[in-house]
């Protein structure tokens, strides 16, 4: 049926003969997947080259990342952002950022990048309490934290940004009536939320890596007013 042909390992080959990872994204992917425990965070290279493609179209200069492992998705973005974008991510494990430093310097992109190590959601508030302002919010961190993470990017990225959100599927158990771990049960509330609120305008879930969301920012934010109404 048409739109239903099943993404196999020999066409998600066949897609990387057509376009092949770039050769600082293999290096960096490389160095993560010798971290089994750990490797299957790093979003996937469809992911990443979709990522760059998103920052180009939508012209960002300022983009914002929640969780930024060993700085992956985070490369991506800064290899396609043009000279004067800055790029925010925040993670709270410096042990696996210095990785993501090293690449970023590695492929001449760090002064594009701007590190937050601490909690997510006091970087965030902080953010909104400076009055900044995002053209592209990206959200890949702990799945608990995405509720709150999206409200804070309604009040962050400005009307006409996208929000991006990773793993949208929760690896397939936001489908699963019996999954009622708090993981799960985060993210049905934050696809909820996306469903319910009037300012997330073309929504769409790409069945991509976990699950991919986009979401345009619409609309006007007035102080105090909160999602999902």
């Amino acid at each position: 049926m048409a739109g239903r042909t099943p993404v196999t390992g020999d066409l998600l080959a066949y897609i990387e003969t057509i376009t092949p990872e770039p050769e600082a994204m293999c290096e960096l992917r490389d160095e993560t997947s010798r971290m089994p425990v750990l490797a299957e965070m790093v979003s996937t290279a469809v992911q990443a080259r979709l990522l760059a493609l998103l920052t180009g179209l939508v012209g960002a200069r300022r983009i914002l990342e929640i969780g930024t492992f060993t700085g992956y998705s985070t490369l991506a973005m800064a290899l396609a952002a043009p000279e004067g974008c800055v790029i925010t991510t925040c993670d709270r494990a410096p042990r696996w950022t210095r990785i993501a430093e090293k690449h970023w310097e590695n492929n001449g992109v760090a002064h594009k990048i701007d590190l937050r190590i601490g909690d997510a959601d006091a970087t965030l508030t902080g953010l909104t309490a400076d009055g900044a302002s995002f053209d592209l919010a990206y959200i890949d961190a702990d799945k608990i934290g995405y509720p709150a993470y999206y409200r804070h990017c309604l009040r962050l990225v400005r009307p006409g940004g996208l929000i991006l959100l990773d793993n949208a599927f929760c690896f397939g158990r936001v489908a699963d009536d019996t999954a009622v771990d708090a993981e799960t049960v985060a993210v049905r509330e934050v696809n909820r939320l996306i469903a319910e609120d009037a300012r997330a305008e073309h929504v769409t879930i790409l069945p991509i890596g976990d699950g991919l969301s986009i979401v345009r920012r619409g609309g006007d934010f007035r102080e105090g007013e909160d999602c999902g109404r």
